[in-house]
């Protein structure tokens, strides 16, 4: 179904050059689907009409070496919450380039910001609060 939900609307955009906003697109979708559909965006003998794809994620897979969409820093966006609660953008490519780099990675351990500030301490006392 979330297939179903995603993909008729993103045929539409590539059949007239429209736009598809799409919120945690890897939500319910196994990571080869979200290949196929964002290599059609990416592929220009089938988006011959210039249809976009916006979209959220937290799946590190679309910036992996496994994927197989290359998508190009300027295309890669993270959001970060600043101290005050303001929602704070920064492009991949604003920072330096490595031909050989595995940006999932370097996400995952917090290069590029986008990642939460984990606390188990305090996750673990909110559990045992209250069981005593």
């Amino acid at each position: 179904m979330a297939w179903l939900a995603t993909a008729v609307p993103a045929l539409e955009a590539l059949r007239t050059g429209g736009l598809i906003l799409v919120d945690e697109i890897d939500a319910s979708l196994h990571p080869h689907l979200l290949d196929l559909l964002l290599g059609a965006f990416a592929d220009s003998e089938v988006n011959v009409r210039g249809g976009q794809i916006v979209f959220t994620s937290h799946e590190s897979y679309v910036l992996s070496p496994l994927s197989e969409v290359a998508l190009e820093p300027e295309q890669v966006w993270f959001t970060d919450k600043s101290v005050e609660g303001v929602t704070e953008l920064t492009s991949l490519a604003d920072f330096p380039r490595h031909a050989d780099a595995n940006v999932a990675k370097r996400y995952l351990t917090g290069r590029y910001g986008g990642t939460p500030r984990l606390s188990p301490s305090l996750f673990g006392a909110l559990v045992t609060t209250g069981l005593e």
